[in-house]
């Protein structure tokens, strides 16, 4: 009987912790220590009984409950038997000797569990100091840095307002010295000439202020000063316009290249330093709105005036 309850290599009882029995495919039984040692360096287990191999992982091997079925079942026979061959004195001594081991075991089992969670609870509060610690620097930093961004947003903000206002005084300034000379040109007089036409055409261009004006004193001045400078701005010429190019021009073409408006390609190839873009837009010449650009013939979007198309001069 003892022979079963024991390994076959290292005679050692079976048990549940170090010498667990392993049952191998040729059936007998070993301790899974003695079985780990046999399998060391290779792949394979031979049974020292027969030679038989067994190439399964340790884990994969099933352990023998029969055997530790019946080791529990002989060690609670034993302490049994134990009891039953004293005398009925002796006999509650031992249970009482057997009591008192077993709740000194439990108390010592006890005192290990109290001082394992004591460790946990002091290694808790010590990890809830330090997240509380990190939580409270990180909270400090993202109040500085948000902080700091408020700060500087407003100073940018600040600046932004203060040029915006520099801007609309400087605009305001501009439109009341556009409107000035516009009402000095708009003056008939003898005394005027083409340099007013031309200082005007050099103030800058205003989205609030649209200047149309009809030139009523030295026209011919005027419009060879506007065929030279090859487009118009803010003036309206009569119509069509006298390209020196072209004939019958009534509209402007706007080149994304630039964004001017010009009356031909080759107007604008002698005034400018960079090649002619195709113009998607063109601007009418007799109400100055701009649209989109449409195959000639066509009809003005805004005033439908007629656009017969040019005429080269060539």
């Amino acid at each position: 009987m003892e022979a079963i309850l024991e390994c076959p290599v290292c005679i050692e009882r079976f048990d549940r912790v170090t010498h667990i029995p392993l049952v191998l495919l040729c059936g007998h039984t070993l301790c899974k220590s003695c079985a780990a040692d046999l399998r060391s360096g290779t792949d394979v287990i031979v049974c020292p009984l027969d030679k038989k191999q067994d190439r399964r992982p340790l884990i994969q091997i099933s352990h023998s409950y029969h055997i530790l079925e019946l080791i529990e079942h002989i060690s609670h026979m034993s302490q049994t038997l134990k009891y039953l061959k004293l005398e009925p004195s002796e006999r509650l001594e031992a249970m009482r000797q057997q009591a008192k081991e077993n709740f000194d075991l439990c108390q010592d089992h006890l005192e290990k569990i109290q001082t394992a969670i004591s460790e946990i609870s002091s290694k808790r509060d010590d990890v809830l100091s330090t997240v509380s610690k990190n939580f409270s620097s990180l909270k400090d930093c993202l109040e500085n840095k948000q902080q700091e961004l408020e700060n500087e947003v407003s100073t940018i903000v600040d600046e932004y307002i203060e040029k915006y206002e520099q801007v609309k005084t400087l605009t305001q300034v501009l439109y009341e010295k556009s409107l000035q000379k516009y009402e000095e040109l708009m003056v008939q007089s003898e005394g005027d000439t083409i340099e007013d036409v031309k200082a005007l055409t050099q103030l800058p261009e205003l989205p609030v202020l649209e200047l149309k004006l009809q030139l009523v004193i030295d026209t011919d001045s005027a419009l060879n000063f506007i065929k030279n400078v090859g487009r118009i701005g803010k003036i309206n010429p009569r119509v069509p316009y006298q390209c020196s190019n072209y004939s019958n021009v009534t509209y402007w073409m706007v080149p994304p290249c630039c964004y001017k408006h010009y009356c031909c390609n080759k107007c604008h190839d002698a005034q400018e330093n960079h090649s002619w873009s195709y113009a998607g837009r063109m601007v009418c010449m007799f109400c100055d709105k701009e649209q989109d650009y449409r195959k000639l013939p066509n009809h003005c979007e805004h005033c439908n005036s007629h656009h017969k198309g040019v005429v080269s001069r060539l």
